[in-house]
């Protein structure tokens, strides 16, 4: 789930690719196909113990490319995916 205008939404992307050194990259399509949205995570070593985790947003379909600014507030709403991913590395990593 993820938090778009202070209440919890369902957002079940499917896994469309995965590379366990580099990254993995989610899809969900909406409106038959109108909207698909993309995510792709890249994940870049800078060192033995450290690696640089990117985002990437990329959005499909006429009502994506004619209402992308309205999508970026829920973009944003990962930021809590962000620092859970952050938690559970250095949980497993003690």
């Amino acid at each position: 789930k993820i938090l778009h205008d202070g209440k919890l939404r369902d957002f079940k992307p499917k896994v469309i690719a995965i590379d366990s050194m580099t990254g993995f990259t989610l899809s969900k399509s909406m409106l038959l196909r109108a909207i698909v949205l993309k995510h792709e995570f890249k994940i870049n070593p800078i060192s033995e113990n450290q690696c640089i985790l990117t985002q990437k947003w990329i959005g499909k379909g006429w009502i994506a490319k004619a209402s992308w600014n309205k999508f970026i507030p829920l973009f944003e709403a990962f930021s809590t995916y962000n620092e859970d991913l952050k938690k559970y590395i250095l949980k497993i990593k003690k």
